[in-house]
């Protein structure tokens, strides 16, 4: 019997929360879709269609019948992955996921690095130089960042740098017909894997302004709490012991405050990603980014009521998954996380 406290007694009671975490977020989702005013069936065909073919619609997707069956057959093909089928144009939503989803995991991937490069090291210089003109501008920055809206800054981008200086295109995600054989579905490392440099400068060029506008608003958070654990970890005891060995302060303060400072932010991670997956959808309507936000976009407008409740399930469960990942790599760096 496990002991109390220990890391693998931690790790089977956090796999084991998921399933109830899972089937919340999904009957959330049921739940929320079915109570929305407005007959999805009705809004695509319009009022005027043919009866026999508004109830022929309804009985293929399953709408006619009881709340509860609806439910248990949506539980059942989530579990056997089958989302359905889209009512606008007959296709599998996992194959619809499939074909965007590269598109946004390739922005979201881009945009937390430069989140997190930006954040961490404005946070650890503001934090070392406390209430120096360093750290009021560090903090000012974060906090009008995070709340600067993010199609605003995307369309401030797009104005500077791709219209007034030319610098970047303001859409799409790669040049026209230099599109890389399909591996991944990332075309930075499709390209690269297929050899095709031309497909790689490209696709860089056009992911650097809308990886930007979405990075940089999320390094806000970053910024403030990166600050924030710097300045009480240079306040611990070790720290001081570390100075008064003698121990130079440069190396204070990336060997002992540095490190001990980015434990909070690994937990704060797991929600990041819901932020980003969330940011996605403006940025990629900004951009005309050609990614699972716009397509979640599409599916909405046209009220495809089987295509939205499988993208946004699909978003539920990249958020738990990436929930559930960045507590276990917590509780493996830091002792102190046990239930």
């Amino acid at each position: 019997m496990e002991r109390p406290g220990s890391l693998k007694l931690y790790i089977i009671t956090r796999l084991l929360l998921v399933l109830p975490m899972f089937l919340i977020l999904l009957t959330l989702v049921f739940l929320l879709l079915r109570i929305a005013p407005g007959d999805p069936v009705l809004a695509m065909l319009g009022p005027k269609a043919p009866p026999e073919r508004i109830a022929e619609l309804r009985e293929a997707h399953g709408l006619n019948r009881p709340l509860p069956v609806q439910y248990f057959t949506y539980l059942a093909g989530i579990f056997t992955l089958d989302l359905g089928r889209s009512m606008l144009n007959d296709k599998e939503v996992r194959h619809i996921i499939g074909q965007s989803f590269g598109a946004t995991l390739e922005l979201t991937l881009m945009a937390m690095i430069i989140a997190m490069g930006v954040g961490i090291l404005a946070g650890t210089f503001a934090g070392r130089k406390r209430d120096s003109p360093l750290d009021f501008i560090t903090r000012l920055y974060g906090i009008l960042i995070y709340s600067t809206p993010i199609f605003w800054l995307g369309m401030m981008f797009q104005l500077i740098f791709g219209v007034q200086l030319g610098w970047f295109p303001t859409g799409g995600r790669i040049t026209p017909f230099l599109e890389p054989k399909g591996v991944t579905g990332l075309y930075l490392l499709d390209s690269l894997l297929t050899g095709n440099f031309s497909a790689f400068l490209s696709a860089l060029h056009h992911l650097a302004l809308p990886a930007l506008t979405l990075g940089l608003v999320i390094s806000g958070i970053f910024t403030r709490m990166v600050r924030a654990n710097v300045i009480q970890t240079m306040r611990s005891d070790y720290v001081e012991a570390a100075r008064a060995r003698g121990i130079p302060e440069r190396f204070v303060l990336w060997r002992y405050g540095f490190k001990n400072a980015l434990i909070p932010v690994v937990t704060v991670m797991g929600l990041e990603w819901a932020l980003l997956l969330g940011g996605a959808v403006l940025t990629e309507t900004t951009f005309t980014w050609p990614g699972l936000g716009t397509t979640l976009l599409y599916y909405l407008k046209n009220r495809d009521y089987i295509a939205v409740q499988g993208i946004i399930t699909f978003f539920a469960l990249i958020v738990i998954f990436f929930s559930l990942l960045v507590d276990l790599i917590n509780a493996a760096i830091d002792p102190r996380i046990r239930y």
